[in-house]
């Protein structure tokens, strides 16, 4: 080890183990564990609420002009569903 090469002192620390982690019963999902995106983005198509939330966000997002060029171009495509005749 190095500080033997040099002739210092080894110091050593002790750290207490911790508690042995309690094993969660199969199909039980860890409750701080964040959701993958694909299920978080079906949660919010499933929760009229959420979804109403979300869209209200990207819409205030494209008034301020804050909106990446991905997320402006699917904004527009969702628009275009909603009013067909208008010609971005």
């Amino acid at each position: 080890m190095a500080a033997e090469r040099f002739g210092e002192p080894i110091r050593v620390i002790e750290v207490p183990k911790a508690a042995a982690p309690q094993k969660q019963p199969e199909g039980t999902p860890d409750p701080h564990r964040p959701d993958a995106p694909m299920d978080a983005a079906s949660d919010v198509l499933e929760d009229g609420e959420a979804l109403r939330r979300v869209l209200a966000r990207v819409a205030e997002q494209a008034r301020l002009k804050k909106l990446d060029r991905v997320t402006l171009m699917a904004a527009r495509d969702l628009s275009n569903a909603v009013h067909p005749h208008r010609d971005w």
